[in-house]
């Protein structure tokens, strides 16, 4: 059982780091994310009733539209044109957001 749940973890994992790869997902911690939508999948069999005010097909979807939503890259972090100053614009972010996940203790003056 522990390695079928390694192997969820893992393809969930390599499934967002190939969209965050390719430019489809924002910039997450692929395996928190991972984690949140295992997670997130698992945790309606504890809620969801039968008999409730959705059906298991509307469920299935309204979870799925979340999932893809919270790891979607948002249109203004996708290249407006096709050009140098746009790419190092999302280059420069990207560079933002890595320097706080490695040095998330040090302030912007520490870092120089």
């Amino acid at each position: 059982m522990q390695s079928a749940r390694r192997s969820v973890l893992a393809d969930f994992s390599d499934v967002i780091e190939r969209g965050i790869e390719l430019g489809h997902f924002r910039m997450v911690d692929a395996h928190v994310a991972a984690f949140s939508l295992i997670g997130m999948c698992n945790w309606t069999a504890w809620w969801f009733k039968p008999s409730g005010r959705l059906s298991k097909e509307e469920v299935a979807e309204a979870i799925a539209d979340l999932a893809v939503h919270a790891l979607r890259r948002d249109e203004t972090r996708r290249a407006r044109t096709p050009d140098v100053k746009e790419s190092l614009r999302l280059l420069r972010e990207d560079l933002a957001y890595l320097e706080k996940l490695v040095l998330p203790d040090e302030s912007p003056d520490q870092r120089k």
